[in-house]
C-alpha cells in the first residue's frame, strides 16, 4: 500500500435560503511519495452536523447584517 500524505482539507457548505436546500462537499489535497504524485479526494457531505453548522453561520451573518438597525429578510422562492 502507498503512503498518502494529507496536506490540506477544504470544506464547502451551501444553503439556498429560498428553498432551504443544504449541500456540502469536502476535498483533501494529498501527495504520495511512493508514486511521486499529488492527487485530490472529493466527497459529498451531509447530515445533521452540516445543517447545524450552516444554521449557526446563517444566524451569525444575519446578526451582523442587522447591526445598525438594518432589516434582514430571507429570499423567497421564485414563482413558477
Amino acid at each position: 500500500m502507498a503512503t498518502k500524505i494529507v496536506h490540506q482539507v477544504e470544506i464547502s457548505l451551501i444553503k439556498n435560503i429560498s428553498t432551504g436546500k443544504v449541500s456540502g462537499s469536502c476535498r483533501a489535497l494529498c501527495f504520495s511519495p511512493d508514486i511521486g504524485a499529488s492527487f485530490n479526494v472529493d466527497r459529498t457531505i451531509d447530515g445533521e452536523g452540516v445543517t447545524s453548522l450552516l444554521e449557526s453561520a446563517e444566524t451569525a451573518l444575519k446578526e451582523n447584517l442587522a447591526e445598525g438597525g438594518h432589516t434582514v429578510e430571507d429570499a423567497t422562492p421564485p414563482e413558477e
